[in-house]
This record gives structure tokens, sequence and C-alpha cells, in this order.
């Protein structure tokens, strides 16, 4: 125990022992490290659950308009093969990007003469040309 000055008043033995204990360490992060990651995660979650619930999706509706517009030219004739590009078109391509290119191909197609085709990407042109191969000469 320290040498008290002349004059000083006892000290408390126990909290003299108290002070001199070395202090625990504490090993977790600070609160608010700790609270701001649990609200990242909650944020990431919450994003992912209600994103999902909110992003358009193939649906009914977007399989009836797709195909209305593949058999505009053809007919019940090119229905079978209309169908074999719609199903390869929701098992390959995420639909954002099947929307993008919808909406990219219904400009380009006001724009070009009549009678002029479609450009479209090759996977989006090898999933039509595996269809017309499969389904028959109908197309």
């Amino acid at each position: 125990m320290a040498e008290q000055p002349p004059g000083a008043p006892d000290a408390d033995p126990v909290a003299a022992l108290l002070a001199a204990a070395p202090t625990p360490r504490r090993s977790r992060l600070p609160w608010y490290l700790g609270a701001g990651a649990v609200v990242a995660v909650a944020a990431i979650v919450a994003v992912v659950i209600l994103g999902r619930a909110e992003l358009p999706d193939y649906d009914d509706d977007t399989r009836a308009e797709f195909l209305a517009a593949c058999t505009a030219d053809g007919g019940a004739a090119v229905e079978p093969v209309c169908v074999c590009i719609y199903d390869e078109l929701v098992a390959e391509v995420p639909y954002d990007r099947f929307a993008l290119l919808d909406e990219q191909l219904r400009a380009t197609a006001a724009e070009l003469p009549e009678g002029l085709p479609l450009e479209v990407p090759d996977d989006i042109q090898a999933i039509i040309d595996g269809c017309v191969a499969r389904v028959g000469p109908t197309a």
C-alpha cells in the first residue's frame, strides 16, 4: 500500500484495493457499432424481402401479351413455337432483362420500315432458333 502524506485522512482500504486492481477489458464492440451492425443487417433483410415482393416478374399477363404479339402475324400455326420461346425466356432470362429488351425492341420496331426484321441479342436469337428447330416447321 502506498504511503499517505502526513496529515491526510486514512484512506478506505477497500477503495484502495479496488483502485489498484486491474480494470477488466471489454472484448465487445462499442455499443454504437454493434447497434449499427444490427440496423444494417435488418435493413438489408427488409430490402431483400420487400424488394422481392415488389419486383415484377413473369406472370399470366406477361405470357398473354407475349403470345398475342408473337402470334399476331402467324396465328395459331406459330403458337407452339411462341409458347416454346416464352417458356425458354422464363427459364433463361431474368425478368428485368426481358422487360428492358421488350422496351428496346418496341422502340426499335416503331422506327424500322415495315418488313425489316428486328435484331435481337445472340442469346435470345439462340432461344428462338432452338424453339423453331424443336417444335417444327409450323413457324
